[in-house]
């Protein structure tokens, strides 16, 4: 792709993320054609609870539940993750940090890693918090990755991080104004519009951690479909315009009064 392209198109994907569409897909889809990985991922990967990662990936099927399961038990010995999770300035190649002759040895790597042939990982990171961090892979099999190659690569994440900040403010902003609409006094009849069943917070509490409808889905045992429903009745019952603005909605402390509570709470 030439470069005025390559700009434009990741003009549009930050525009996309910003008025509230998931552009992860596009994001994750041009990095992997413009420096060529065999697959790229997205993942929000929870320190804490990592059985709560999700990945979004581009280039090979989704993570199966039992795949899900591995990464979930293995990620904690995964000296790179470490590394990317720890660093002020993480290295950008899986091969600037380990000995692949070494990380090949590992459980991580056979378990998780050389069934789908990824050898070589590129990492850039979005977003780091004290109980987790986000962040853009790209993979290859057969050969490194170079520094021409990730220069781009990593001024497309960064427009990205920057996009999904703004969005993030923007949400915010619009839960803010919500709140404090009409004296930000809610009538009884309101707060008992938004209490949520026990399986819409189940729901929500998952979206809140970016699953999408087919994970939700796997996780609850449930069809997308239903998840799906249940996704529309959560904008209805909150007002909510996103999945990003629900999940704010969820995490904030409004939520245990009344923007959205689990109804026998």
């Amino acid at each position: 792709m030439q470069g005025d392209a390559v700009a434009r198109r990741v003009a549009d994907v930050c525009h996309a993320v910003v008025d509230g569409h998931d552009g992860l897909p596009d994001a994750l889809g041009l990095l992997a054609r413009l420096v060529g990985s065999d697959f790229a991922s997205f993942s929000d990967i929870s320190l804490v609870h990592p059985r709560e990662s999700v990945v979004t990936e581009h280039g090979r099927a989704p993570l199966s539940p039992g795949e899900y399961a591995e990464w979930a038990r293995l990620l904690p010995t995964h000296p790179y993750a470490h590394h990317v999770a720890t660093a002020d300035a993480p290295a950008p190649r899986l091969t600037d940090v380990v000995d692949l002759r070494e990380f090949a040895a590992t459980e991580v790597f056979q378990v998780c890693l050389e069934p789908t042939g990824a050898r070589y990982q590129a990492a850039m990171r979005v977003a780091r918090t004290p109980d987790g961090l986000a962040l853009v892979s790209l993979w290859r099999s057969s050969r490194d990755f170079t520094e021409n190659e990730l220069e781009p690569a990593a001024t497309i994440v960064q427009a990205l991080r920057h996009a999904l900040q703004l969005r993030a403010l923007l949400d915010r902003l619009s839960v803010a104004a919500t709140a404090v609409d009409g004296d930000g006094e809610a009538s009884g009849e309101a707060v008992a519009a938004r209490e949520l069943t026990a399986r819409q917070a189940e729901v929500v509490a998952l979206v809140a951690r970016g699953h999408t409808n087919q994970q939700i889905a796997l996780r609850l045992g449930i069809s997308p479909r239903t998840v799906r429903k249940h996704v529309e009745d959560l904008f209805a019952r909150t007002g909510a315009r996103s999945r990003t603005e629900l999940a704010v909605l969820w995490t904030s402390p409004a939520r245990r009064g009344a923007a959205i509570t689990p109804a026998g709470r």
